[in-house]
């Protein structure tokens, strides 16, 4: 970056948040002057997810971008469920619809993908700059933002764009946002399998381009560990990884990466990847404070996008956050554009940003499962719960079971065999008005 350059906005993060809003600003005014500026180098190599995009957040900038992104597989199928120790108890979902356009979910490699939307963002006039890590915000004399410090140089713009990831240091270091505890974040660990592309539509029962997305609440773990797990069809890779509650993680001789272990070892799991050939490994901090732990989303000269701004939402059935990312780059972007109407770009204007998450479903998502993690922290969803409902239905279907018991006397046996009362059902069921 050159120190006398003057940017009209400045956006730290090159992830979907970040390019989004720079291919939006760039497609509204071609002669705005827009850097992008991402610390990986080459751009992506820091971004990771477990990799599936839901919905058609990227249409809105990019009309039939499935043409040409580098997609894995199309989702058609959705499964979800408990594993305990041994045993499983996983519902599957098919929607043949989603095969056709657009497609309602893909499954991607992130660092592709993030790569791929980067040099969009380049062909439409951005001035993208991979390998720079930015310091702080700079101030003016009146306190107030007005650009980034980097190496040591300012360098001033009408608006900053935080979109650094989950961890982010610039929300940190500039007072939007407190320092969050250990029970605000849930650390991911990932792996990409290698496995051939036959393989994978044999054994998920799948057509070529085809995929299943799986998540799974991951009981039977040392020392009351609360994880969840994920498994994503690649084209010829998999998917597969832990999301683990930090404060959980009080046993050192059981590190993150055992935890994955402990969930590749699955019977259940096993059987899908066995035979499969270690590409990649990553870690990643996952943000889940919901809607009351958000930082501050915008201030003078200032706005916070995807997992910095804390855009994330897993309720057990659905992890969504890429889209969300993609979807609050744009709005960050629509609000700029207003605010060049009239030049102010102090957060009397930019507070329109806020008006139009509330407005989206980001907002409106995050405040309907704003009780979620009364149910994802509860212990009981993790051991007891999956052994009673999976209990109840072994028995069910054990030999000379079903003949001699009705389902209340098999749940009644299997709710004293886990130790679970019935004051514990009554408000843990009051609970999932949040789900």
């Amino acid at each position: 970056m050159a120190e006398q350059e003057k940017f009209d906005v400045i956006i730290i993060g090159a992830g979907p948040a970040g390019s989004s809003a720079a291919i939006r600003l760039m497609q509204a005014n071609p002669d705005m002057n827009v850097a992008l500026i991402d610390r990986g180098k080459p751009i992506g190599s820091k971004n990771i997810s477990g990799g599936v995009i839901w919905g058609q957040s990227l249409s809105e900038i990019l009309p039939k971008w499935w043409e040409e992104a580098p997609i894995e597989r199309r989702i058609i199928q959705k499964r979800t469920g408990f594993l305990t120790k041994e045993d499983s108890f996983v519902l599957e979902l098919s929607f043949p619809e989603w095969e056709h356009d657009p497609p309602n979910a893909i499954s991607v490699l992130q660092t592709k993908f993030v790569t791929w939307l980067s040099k969009k963002a380049e062909k439409y006039g951005v001035n993208v700059f991979e390998g720079i890590a930015v310091d702080d915000l700079s101030r003016d004399v009146n306190g107030r933002f007005n650009g980034i410090i980097q190496a040591g140089e300012e360098f001033q713009t009408d608006v900053v764009i935080i979109a650094d990831g989950a961890n982010s240091r610039l929300t940190l270091a500039s007072g939007l946002r407190r320092e969050m505890k250990k029970e605000h974040y849930a650390l991911g660990v990932k792996e990409v399998l290698r496995l051939p592309e036959s393989i994978i539509n044999e054994r998920f029962n799948l057509e070529s381009k085809l995929g299943v997305a799986s998540e799974y609440v991951v009981g039977g773990l040392m020392g009351g560990i609360r994880s969840g797990g994920f498994l994503y069809t690649n084209k010829d890779t998999l998917s597969v990884g832990v999301i683990t509650q930090i404060d959980t993680m009080n046993d050192p001789n059981f590190p993150p990466v055992n935890i994955l272990e402990s969930f590749k070892k699955h019977p259940y799991i096993q059987k899908l990847i066995k035979n499969s050939e270690l590409v990649e490994y990553s870690s990643h901090w996952v943000p889940e404070g919901g809607i009351h732990m958000l930082p501050r989303l915008y201030d003078d000269h200032v706005l916070v996008v995807g997992d910095a701004a804390g855009f994330v939402l897993s309720n057990g059935i659905i992890i969504q956050g890429i889209n969300y990312a993609i979807s609050s780059g744009i709005l960050a972007a629509d609000t700029i554009l207003h605010a060049q109407k009239s030049n102010d770009f102090t957060k009397k204007t930019l507070k329109k940003y806020e008006q139009k998450l509330k407005e989206s479903y980001i907002l409106k998502d995050l405040k309907t499962f704003q009780g979620i993690h009364s149910i994802i922290r509860n212990p009981r969803l993790y051991e007891q719960y999956p052994e009673l409902l999976i209990g109840i239905f072994k028995d069910m279907l054990t030999e000379n079971s079903l003949p001699k018991n009705h389902l209340l006397k098999l749940f009644r046996s299997q709710k004293k065999k886990k130790q679970v009362s019935w004051l514990q059902l009554i408000r843990d069921g009051i609970t999932l008005r949040h789900f």
